[in-house]
């Protein structure tokens, strides 16, 4: 019988991108299999019952942390370490996790995303001494000194320090990165994790970080896909309900915040993208880059550039994955990417960049072609190459649908999510 005891997931919101999309597909796919879960979240959007804002729970008492000279000193001290250049650590409500979701207490507690201004990490160590605490890090703030996508430096080996980049998100005004890094350090040293990877990339960085020997054990479980949304479908019909043209070839390449997303290598996207050729790609080829702010449509070089607005609904999402004729994704760093997931559930070819765990979800040359990063002629080489060729796209979508169904479905997801709880918690209780 599957486990059935109560989690309570901590994220920053529960509506929004990667990583609020996938804690809210868990936690819907545990509360079908009769687990009790919860989330807990800095910023709550939606109306559901089981997501409680850490400051406005109904089933806990916040007089005692209420009162006025309270509320200015948190208020006063966010504002200092912010002006200093720390992370803010002054939520008190952090280590009180395990009573707000009343009577009995989470059997464990999931970390989805720890970063975003609303938790304090200094309670892991007192957490993990009560419950199992997982942390599933969808990118690499945990073990940095300020940022969330080191990308090519590599300080969070060594303490951080000197940073070459105090605006890379989340930004900060002064370098105390070097001072961050090592409170992280003293947290972890104090407590019992465990972790979820989303590759075997991650989990490798993980276990080189100062986070390493504070793992207690680790499991790799990729983000999974709702199958429901993600699939295969037809090109024609999805053109004509978006009003895109059907004799154009057309990428596309989706981001959250499009090019203002800083996580992405729009420089070698977009010196890509002015290389391609005509003759080569075939009729004026379209570019859409979906998740910006607002629409509008621009050049680069001979291609039409289409930005679409944030989609807030993963269905419209879809129609446009199945719309394009391939995926460009160009990025600096991820742990995973839901994009490319999504992108290959719903059978379209993907030409990526060679970072990170890419390689892990785009099989070269079998389900996409990857390249060198910050290589503007490979990836255009890469474009042209598959855009000129309607039977290599073909062929690949069929194997990269294929590839989605064994990978990156949503029940294996919430079945191995299930079955570690089961196993972290029986070991807890033995």
């Amino acid at each position: 019988m599957s486990w059935r005891g109560k989690v309570i997931l901590v994220n920053t919101t529960d509506r929004g991108g990667g990583a609020e999309r996938v804690g809210w597909l868990l936690l819907k796919g545990l509360e079908a299999r009769g687990v009790d879960a919860w989330m807990a979240v800095g910023d709550k959007k939606t109306t559901d019952s089981r997501v409680i804002p850490f400051w406005g729970s109904p089933h806990f008492d916040y007089r005692p942390y209420a009162g006025v000279v309270d509320r200015a000193r948190r208020r006063l001290t966010l504002a200092a370490e912010r002006w200093l250049g720390l992370e803010g650590f002054a939520h008190p409500y952090s280590t009180l996790l395990l009573e707000l979701t009343g009577q009995p207490p989470p059997d464990l507690v999931l970390g989805v995303n720890l970063h975003g201004g609303f938790f304090d990490l200094r309670a892991l160590a007192p957490l993990s001494k009560q419950v199992p605490v997982v942390l599933r890090p969808g990118d690499s703030w945990l073990v940095t000194g300020h940022c969330a996508c080191p990308g090519q430096c590599d300080r969070w080996l060594r303490g951080c320090g000197h940073c070459p980049d105090l605006e890379r998100e989340p930004a900060i005004p002064r370098d105390a990165t070097a001072f961050n890094w090592r409170r992280k350090q003293r947290i972890y040293a104090h407590s019992e994790l465990h972790v979820i990877a989303l590759s075997e990339w991650q989990l490798k960085r993980l276990n080189q970080s100062m986070l390493g020997p504070s793992i207690r054990s680790s499991r790799v479980i990729p983000n999974g896909v709702d199958p429901g949304i993600f699939h295969q479908g037809s090109r024609r019909e999805a053109r004509d309900a978006l009003g895109l043209p059907h004799l154009r070839p057309i990428f596309l390449t989706v981001a959250h915040g499009g090019v203002s997303n800083r996580f992405k290598d729009w420089a070698t996207l977009e010196a890509a993208v002015r290389r391609l050729s005509d003759a080569n790609v075939g009729h004026e080829p379209l570019f859409v880059i979906v998740g910006g702010r607002k629409p509008r449509t621009e050049q680069w070089g001979s291609t039409e550039v289409r930005h679409v607005p944030y989609l807030d609904v993963p269905a419209d999402l879809a129609a446009y994955y199945r719309a394009a004729d391939l995926l460009v994704h160009a990025t600096h760093e991820e742990s995973f990417s839901n994009v490319v997931a999504e992108a290959i559930s719903v059978g379209l070819p993907v030409v990526a960049s060679r970072v990170a765990a890419l390689p892990e979800l785009v099989d070269h040359e079998r389900t996409g072609l990857l390249v060198p990063p910050y290589r503007p002629d490979a990836l255009a080489g890469a474009i042209e190459q598959l855009l000129a060729d309607p039977r290599r796209r073909e062929t690949f979508s069929a194997a990269a649908a294929k590839r989605a169904r064994v990978s990156c479905g949503l029940d294996r997801m919430v079945d191995a999510y299930l079955d570690y709880f089961a196993q972290l918690v029986a070991d807890r209780l033995r």
